[in-house]
């Protein structure tokens, strides 16, 4: 049978069914009167990875074994994909034309990094920083092999922190690159950070905090990010803790030096036991500009109740 698999050789990298879908839709929140963030994310389904070839597309753990997770769709994986120049090429024109399409529907274009993150679990081997591309650029930068680490909750000050900043650094210079080939196309485009706090929490992983979140991104000014959308679906959803949930929502503007007005909360409420109603009270009595949720299909297919309590609703039960 067919299949599909990512080709960065065709021009425009978005097909002609994906492109007439979103314009139409487009068309339709102009009408409405409503605006949109579109995201990118940072794992690809069959991405044309060749290690071999000179083609470095997704992140390896230590032992040489990719980085992949389960799509749920058949035996469909999607690979984390690495920060190499085939990835970035091929998302800066990605990134570069869906804010021509929302920029032609009249749209303002808002663009969102989607969980840009170096990989947040070790296999045995440790943590996944050694696709062919890190390790030849460690080489040259630090003018050794990188040190390698073993689990998320490692000292980052390894080497007086020389390793742990070549990888924040690595990140940092990748997005940056995006953005940058897009506004020259696209002045207007606006982008936001979507940061999961919960595998780079402070408290229990140290290394992917430091290394996932790179200073210039601690504060709006000089990060290239408009909005900083948080999210920690393991506080909630998992560990059932709405006080670690309160804490990712504000995290941007008391722990960080985001200002309250440019932070937004990404929150789910995809089955059954996910204390979501709370967690929504909660995050609305701080006072975020938005609180987007994850996602539409599973309010619909839930039957969840709308329209959604407030701090204001005396007779919901908290």
């Amino acid at each position: 049978g067919v299949k599909w698999v990512i080709d960065p050789t065709q021009t425009p990298v978005l097909n002609r069914a994906f492109c007439d879908w979103n314009t139409d839709f487009f068309s339709l929140l102009k009408t409405n009167g409503m605006s949109a963030v579109c995201s990118f994310s940072q794992e690809l389904v069959q991405p044309p990875d060749n290690p071999a070839g000179g083609a470095v597309w997704v992140q390896r753990f230590p032992d040489g074994s990719a980085v992949e997770t389960a799509t749920g769709f058949g035996t469909l994986n999607s690979s984390q994909i690495a920060f190499s120049s085939g990835p970035q090429n091929y998302l800066e024109q990605a990134f570069a034309a869906m804010a021509g399409l929302m920029l032609a529907a009249g749209l303002t274009p808002k663009l969102q990094f989607g969980e840009i993150l170096w990989w947040f679990l070790a296999n045995t081997s440790g943590m996944a920083f050694h696709d062919a591309d890190t390790q030849a650029a460690a080489q040259s930068a630090l003018g050794r092999a990188l040190a390698t680490f073993h689990a998320p909750n490692d000292d980052p000050a390894v080497n007086s922190y020389a390793d742990a900043n070549f990888l924040r650094t690595r990140l940092y210079n990748y997005v940056a690159g995006i953005q940058s080939y897009v506004l020259a196309q696209c002045p207007s485009v606006i982008f936001e950070l979507l940061w999961p706090m919960d595998v780079n929490d402070p408290n229990d992983c140290k290394l992917m905090r430091y290394i996932n979140l790179p200073s210039q991104w601690t504060t709006r000014a000089g990060s290239g990010f408009d909005t900083f959308l948080i999210e920690g679906y393991q506080y909630a959803g998992v560990n059932h803790n709405l006080d670690q949930a309160t804490r990712c929502a504000q995290y941007p503007w008391t722990e960080l030096a985001w200002d309250q007005a440019h932070c937004r909360y990404l929150m789910g409420l995809y089955y059954g036991t996910w204390p979501w109603l709370r967690e929504f009270v909660n995050a609305s009595r701080l006072g975020l500009p938005a609180i987007k949720l994850w996602a539409y299909d599973h309010l619909c297919l839930y039957g969840w109740p709308i329209p959604l309590p407030t701090s204001d609703d005396r007779s919901f039960i908290y």
